[in-house]
């Protein structure tokens, strides 16, 4: 590997990454940067014989979704612009595993994972020791609420103070958990019985901290992939943790019961009932396309937050097929690696960024993919 080939395997990743997560960088400014990559991988020889075909018959919906757009919008180039967006990530992602072998990309994403993981927990030192700090560090306004950064990780703002979740560098701590659980199980595809027993406690630490009930639920998953890998001497040490927590767990079980997953809470209610009337008015074959959503949806904020119902509202029954079949027909042996897509894609918008893409396009390939 020379070392412009190197630059250019981890400045992907780095744009796929933080760049694509990053609250900080605005739409336009990755929709461009997704574009010269783009271009980029396009210039280097692809890897023969890598079948992802699902994806591509996604990417084709999109692709038809996006035409329909620039139909409907007439003179209105935001709404079509979205279109586009949603296709150029999809674009990047595919060129991104053409243009690199699968462990290298992996490799190159667990690490930069790694290194935000260590990071993040810095800003759990400083919301748990010294809060007062926060206040000193710059502003930005993420979805209507104030934040403050330090660039390496984000902090929420309410009137009693920094929420006390860990964010990492993306924009809520749902995204962040995503990514730890990706990073973490990124880790065990890599090196399988050879893994770091250091790295996969950082990662625990950075997923906890989320304090997430989708995290909490794909970290669970996660660990009992991870269990079949670990050593007898390191299978002992979590059974025994696991035991001596179990008071803890029990309570933060009774609190996602009870503040996150329950009907009569107002949170709960603000998720579920925009979905549940959205989708029982507006389902359709091909969908309402992105015009309508961002028009009728988005803009009144009575959409739903989830993949899977944008998916529909925005694509179709077409769309959530076709995104639903990405899963499903993946390589039964590396199935697990789209666990955190399946469950964080209940309550995050994640479809459309390029490490979903990425991972699902990974799971599908076999093992001499790895080969260029």
């Amino acid at each position: 590997m020379n070392d412009l080939y190197k630059y250019r395997l981890y400045l992907t990743a780095f744009v796929l990454t933080f760049v694509s997560f990053s609250p900080l960088i605005e739409v336009e400014v990755k929709f461009f940067i997704y574009a010269i990559f783009l271009a980029l991988n396009l210039t280097l020889r692809p890897k023969k014989g890598a079948s992802v075909l699902p994806v591509l018959v996604f990417i084709g919906i999109l692709l038809i979704g996006f035409v329909r757009d620039i139909w409907l919008s007439g003179s209105s180039s935001q709404t079509s612009f979205v279109g586009l967006y949603f296709l150029t990530c999809a674009l990047f992602a595919l060129t991104s595993y053409m243009a690199f072998t699968r462990k290298e990309l992996v490799r190159a994403v667990e690490r930069i994972l790694f290194l935000g993981a260590i990071l993040s927990l810095v800003g759990v030192i400083i919301y748990l020791l010294a809060p007062n700090l926060i206040y000193l560090f710059p502003d930005y306004i993420n979805r209507g609420f104030n934040h403050k950064t330090i660039g390496i990780t984000n902090f929420l703002l309410i009137d009693a103070g920094p929420v006390k979740r860990n964010t990492g560098f993306a924009s809520e701590p749902g995204m962040w958990q995503f990514l730890m659980n990706v990073g973490l199980l990124f880790h065990f595809f890599l090196l399988k019985y050879r893994y770091s027993f250091f790295k996969v406690c950082v990662y625990c630490l950075a997923l906890v901290s989320t304090v997430s009930t989708a995290g909490v639920l794909t970290f669970a998953l996660t660990l009992l992939v991870a269990f079949h890998f670990f050593n007898k001497r390191h299978k002992l040490f979590f059974v025994v943790s696991i035991l001596l927590a179990i008071p803890l767990l029990l309570a933060v079980i009774s609190y996602h019961l009870q503040y996150k997953l329950n009907p009569d809470v107002e949170g709960f209610r603000a998720r579920l009932e925009p979905a549940v009337n959205i989708i029982s008015e507006h389902v359709s074959i091909l969908g309402r396309g992105n015009v309508f959503y961002d028009a009728n949806v988005d803009r009144y904020d009575i959409g739903s937050f989830d993949s899977y119902t944008q998916l529909t509202i925005r694509y179709g029954l077409l769309g959530l097929f076709a995104f639903v079949a990405c899963i499903v027909f993946g390589r039964i042996r590396h199935s697990w690696i789209r666990i955190p897509i399946v469950i964080t894609a209940f309550s995050q918008a994640i479809w459309f960024y390029p490490i979903t893409f990425f991972i699902l396009m990974i799971s599908m390939g076999a093992k001499d993919y790895d080969e260029r």
